[in-house]
């Protein structure tokens, strides 16, 4: 199982743009998206040791940070990223 966690500012006009990408990815059952707002969410700041308003991290079941991006991304950017650590998986 994969977890994508996407922790953005909200008052970024960015955000929207990011999170509609993030939507339009196609994932399986075993892939969860959570997506929260620094504002919501401030603890994460230090919990996961945020250094930009957009940081998309992808986990383990278990909580293990496998990736993580930091700035602006696409789709197409984490259907990649996505595709490469279940085929790592695989091997």
């Amino acid at each position: 199982m994969l977890r994508i966690l996407f922790v953005y500012k909200q008052a970024d006009p960015l955000s929207d743009y990011l999170l509609s990408q993030l939507k339009d990815v196609k994932t399986d059952k075993k892939t969860v998206l959570v997506a929260t707002a620094l504002e919501k969410s401030p603890e994460y700041i230090e919990k996961y040791d945020l250094n930009y308003n957009h940081t998309l991290m992808i986990t383990n079941f278990h909580g293990t940070e496998l990736y993580r991006l930091e700035g602006p991304f696409n789709k197409e950017d984490i259907a990649g990223i996505i595709q490469k650590l279940k085929e790592a998986k695989k091997a």
